[in-house]
C-alpha cells in the first residue's frame, strides 16, 4: 500500500510540474509534403531538454495520419504518410520506427488532462527535413518533404546500418580503430543507390575513388595517398577540397572510411540523441 502511494505521488509531481515548462509564446509550424501543405500556430507547448512537445492532434489530424492506442500496453502507434509505423510506450524513453529503436529521449510522450504530447521533431522527421528558426517572440518550424534525403544511423556493435528507417546488415564488418568506426565504402555507396569507380592512378599521384550520387549532379573523389577528397558540382563547376581527419583503411581489397569523414564528404547534417551506441544520426542528400 505504501509503495502504491509513493508511485501515485511521484506521478502527480511529474504531471503538476510539467506545465511549468510551458512555452508562453507562439510556435509556428509550416509543413509541406507532396500531398498537402499545413500551417498552424500554437502556444500550448512544453520544452523538455530543449525539445518542443506538442499535442499529437496538432500534427496528426492536420496531416491525416491514423493514430492507434493500445490501452493494455499504453502504446501509441502513428501510421505515417509513407507507410512507416511510429510507436512508443507511455513513460518509456524510446520511439520506434518500424519496430526499430530510433529516438532515445528523456520522455517518449506524456499525457495531461487526457491529451498526449510528443516531440514535434519525432513526429515530423520520418517524412520531412526539419529546420528550426528561433527568434525572440516566435519560434518557427519548417518541415519539407525531400525524396533525396537519406537519414542514417550506424550501429557499430553489430555492423549494421539503418537507412531511411530500414535495417541493413552489412556483409563486411566495420573496423574500429583510434576511437573511430570505419565503414566499408563500396557497400555503403551501393546501399544509397550510388556508383563507385576505382582508378589506380590519377593526376594527384594517388589512386582515385570516385563516388557518383544517384539523384544529384555532384561527384565525390577520394585520394587515399593524399588523404583528401574533392567535391565537384557538375552544375556550377565548383570544386571543394576537404582534408580527411583519418586515413582510409584498405583491407582485403576493400576501402574503409571513418564515420566522421563520411559525414564530411557527404556534407551531412549530424544529430545527437541519448543513445547507447554511436550516439549519432546524420542526414544527407544523394
Amino acid at each position: 500500500m505504501k509503495k502504491s502511494i509513493v508511485v501515485i505521488a511521484l506521478v502527480l509531481i511529474v504531471v503538476v510540474s510539467l506545465p511549468t515548462l510551458a512555452k508562453v509564446r507562439n510556435l509556428d509550424v509550416n509543413i509541406a509534403t507532396d500531398k498537402r501543405s499545413v500551417h498552424f500556430s500554437t502556444t500550448e507547448t512544453f520544452i523538455i531538454s530543449d525539445r518542443y512537445y506538442v499535442q499529437f492532434g496538432e500534427v496528426t489530424e492536420k496531416l491525416g495520419l491514423r493514430v492507434d492506442w493500445d490501452g493494455d500496453e499504453h502504446k501509441i502507434t502513428i501510421h505515417q504518410l509513407n507507410g512507416m509505423r511510429l510507436s512508443a510506450i507511455r513513460d518509456d524513453s524510446v520511439w520506434y520506427i518500424n519496430d526499430l529503436p530510433y529516438y532515445y529521449l528523456d520522455k517518449s510522450f506524456f499525457i495531461i488532462k487526457g491529451r498526449a504530447y510528443a516531440p514535434i521533431r519525432v513526429l515530423l522527421e520520418p517524412i520531412c527535413q526539419i529546420q528550426f528558426i528561433r527568434n525572440e517572440q516566435t519560434d518557427t518550424i519548417i518541415a519539407k518533404e525531400n525524396n533525396m534525403y537519406y537519414r542514417t544511423k550506424i550501429l557499430s556493435e553489430d555492423s549494421e546500418i539503418i537507412i531511411n528507417y530500414k535495417l541493413y546488415p552489412l556483409k563486411t564488418d566495420f573496423i574500429k580503430q583510434n576511437k573511430e568506426v570505419f565503414v566499408p565504402l563500396r557497400e555503403f555507396v551501393e546501399l544509397i543507390n550510388g556508383k563507385l569507380e576505382y582508378h589506380q592512378t590519377s593526376e594527384y599521384s594517388s589512386p582515385e575513388i570516385k563516388i557518383i550520387p544517384s539523384a544529384i549532379n555532384k561527384e565525390i573523389a577520394l585520394y587515399p595517398a593524399k588523404n583528401q577528397a574533392i567535391l565537384f558540382n557538375n552544375d556550377t563547376k565548383e570544386e571543394e577540397i576537404i582534408s580527411l581527419t583519418q586515413k582510409l583503411i584498405q583491407r582485403n581489397g576493400y576501402y574503409f572510411i571513418g564515420k566522421n569523414d563520411l559525414i564530411l564528404i557527404l556534407q551531412a547534417e549530424e544529430d545527437w540523441y541519448l543513445d547507447s551506441d554511436v550516439n549519432t544520426y546524420f542526414n544527407f542528400e544523394f
